[in-house]
């Protein structure tokens, strides 16, 4: 079988909420012939999270209130991409605006698409080692923040027992974890 791609017949705007977010939808031809006219598709501002390891070996975990879920958790340090912004900076900017650290080392752990179905955004996924606090948090954020320094094993129990309920925190972990175990 000859996977092919799905040819695109136009699209439309349904809703703008800039910076945040814009929705629409497309009209498709599928390689049998077959059309779809009202396929959804949503754009989202692309961001960065950071697993920031401390020169102790402890993670830099914040605990927070987010909308989204509902409900106050775990997640790791992360934020939008400013116009034009390198993923790197904005990852260095964010941990130390919402958390008072600085890290030495940095490795990319991959770009990843939150949603390959309809689009939304992509994040950019980074192991920041050598992490130290520097000063105190400044984000500016509308949420408050509580830092929590935990091993890796118990931010990865953490995961499982459901306490990281953001996608994008709990594969940075695992991407860290992984990262971390293969050295």
């Amino acid at each position: 079988m000859s996977l092919r791609p799905w040819r695109s017949r136009g699209r439309r705007t349904l809703l703008t909420r800039a910076p945040w977010m814009v929705v629409g939808e497309e009209a498709f031809e599928l390689p049998d012939g077959r059309t779809v006219d009202d396929f959804v598709w949503a754009q989202a501002t692309d961001w960065v999270a950071i697993v920031a390891v401390t020169t102790e070996r402890r993670i830099v975990l914040e605990r927070c209130y987010k909308p989204g879920n509902g409900r106050i958790g775990l997640v790791v340090p992360a934020g939008g991409l400013g116009e034009g912004e390198e993923p790197l900076a904005a990852a260095q900017r964010e941990l130390l605006e919402e958390t008072g650290y600085f890290a030495e080392r940095w490795t990319a752990l991959g770009a990843y698409r939150l949603d390959p179905n309809c689009g939304l955004s992509t994040g950019h996924l980074f192991l920041a080692e050598g992490a130290r606090k520097v000063r105190e948090p400044a984000s500016g954020d509308l949420e408050e923040i509580e830092i929590v320094l935990a091993g890796m094993d118990e931010a990865l129990a953490a995961v499982r027992a459901g306490h990281v309920p953001g996608l994008g925190s709990a594969g940075c972990l695992a991407l860290a974890a992984a990262e971390l175990a293969r050295r």
